[in-house]
């Protein structure tokens, strides 16, 4: 996947590992590194559904997708070029995306 981020700050939040776990704590920002790790590692947003342990939500209008997970972190993503409404295939051969904000139990990594 080719992933950007929202703004610098989101960007330099999620390419530090001292800023993650400052935000969040060590085990938390293990998690959050993990989820970018794979996302970054994916051909498209298809291969999301290959993580038994990750859902997929389409939120926002359908312009969002909400890549979630059981330890409550939750990726929000913006596809390139398709609305998460659109056919299921569409967005789910994305190769691209925007990722908009990072949130765990509701708190916002922005």
């Amino acid at each position: 996947m080719d992933l950007r981020f929202l703004n610098g700050a989101l960007q330099k939040l999620c390419n530090s590992r001292a800023a993650l776990v400052k935000q969040w704590g060590a085990a938390t920002a293990s998690v959050v590194a993990q989820r970018l790790h794979e996302l970054d590692a994916m051909d498209c947003l298809g291969d999301v559904g290959d993580l038994s342990y990750v859902r997929i939500t389409v939120a926002d209008g359908g312009d969002q997708l909400h890549v979630g997970d059981t330890d409550g972190v939750v990726v929000i993503l913006v596809p390139d070029g398709v609305t998460a409404t659109e056919e299921a295939e569409t967005w789910r051969e994305c190769t691209a995306a925007m990722i908009s904000d990072v949130i765990i139990n509701n708190e916002h990594g922005r």
